[in-house]
């Protein structure tokens, strides 16, 4: 829905609504400030699986526009490569959940 609401020519009262946070999954990145100042709003994306787990972005603003923040209370998170093992910071691979306590785990503990 982003990119439909945000074709629609800009007004002077684009702002004037009363949204002040919108949660969003798939933000384009290159929408992303402009959406925020045109109407007025702070735009938090969430990542999440149907297995569980997920996390909020950095609404922090610490880390790059769209990166994730810590995960929620009870949950960890780890990158993968495709042989099972940790990635490097800034590496690529999959990320994955897991409960702190270890119950129903899908990975092992990185490190």
């Amino acid at each position: 829905m982003i990119p439909e609401i945000y074709s629609i020519l800009e007004r002077p009262d684009d702002a004037d609504n009363p949204v002040r946070l919108i949660i969003s999954a798939g933000m384009p990145a290159d929408l992303w400030l402009e959406y925020e100042r045109r109407y007025g709003v702070k735009i938090c994306e969430i990542h999440r699986s149907t297995e569980g787990g997920g996390a909020l972005t950095d609404t922090a603003g610490t880390g790059p526009l769209g990166s994730l923040s810590k995960p929620p209370p009870g949950l960890e998170a780890a990158v993968f490569d495709d042989e099972r093992r940790c990635c490097a910071p800034m590496q690529p691979g999959e990320l994955r959940f897991r409960r702190v306590d270890g119950a129903h785990s899908l990975h092992r503990r990185c490190g």
